[in-house]
């Protein structure tokens, strides 16, 4: 009986080393059911890397001329010029090389596109030197809402689902 109290006490404290460790890799953020990026735990708060948030919209891990980190913030600016379709815009975008002429359709093919000024952050997080969007930011500037779960299981997923022609800072892409 003794020796089952002790496995017990073992096993538990694996459990509390092992789950950190574990969760340290991120879990799986998946965009409208396709791989989008891995969300890490800062501080309680749920977030992806910048870089991902960047590469989903631009194509790069740059930003582009529609975003900007303001202080803390992450905020789209510019004024995009809709188009004779409901989800593509055309945006002036003249300070770019190899680019169309302004107030041309540009086509987006990445996972998300900018689609109005306004902010995509107010609360941009560190961890190692690198930068984080909080999750449920991203999810409000889809136009949505992420809502934390309790615990997380091991191999489970995170997924935002926007509307194509949705209202928010962002849009997705086709």
């Amino acid at each position: 009986m003794r020796k089952m109290y002790i496995f017990a006490a073992c096993a538990a404290g694996f459990f509390f080393i092992a789950a950190p460790i574990y969760l340290e890799k991120g879990v799986q953020v998946l965009l409208n059911g396709k791989p989008f990026s891995t969300a890490q735990q800062i501080g309680g708060v749920w977030a992806i890397p910048l870089e991902d948030f960047a590469k989903g919209a631009t194509g790069t891990p740059n930003l582009g001329p529609n975003f900007q980190i303001q202080g803390n913030r992450l905020v789209a600016v510019g004024a995009p010029h809709p188009s004779s379709s409901a989800d593509t815009f055309a945006v002036n975008r003249t300070n770019q090389a190899n680019v169309a002429a302004p107030g041309a359709i540009i086509l987006q093919n990445n996972a998300f596109h900018f689609r109005k000024a306004g902010e995509v952050s107010s609360r941009l997080l560190t961890l190692n030197g690198k930068t984080f969007v909080s999750l449920a930011d991203v999810a409000k500037a889809g136009g949505g809402i992420w809502t934390p779960p309790a615990s997380v299981a091991p191999g489970q997923t995170f997924t935002l689902n926007f509307a194509v022609n949705g209202d928010g800072v962002i849009a997705l892409g086709h």
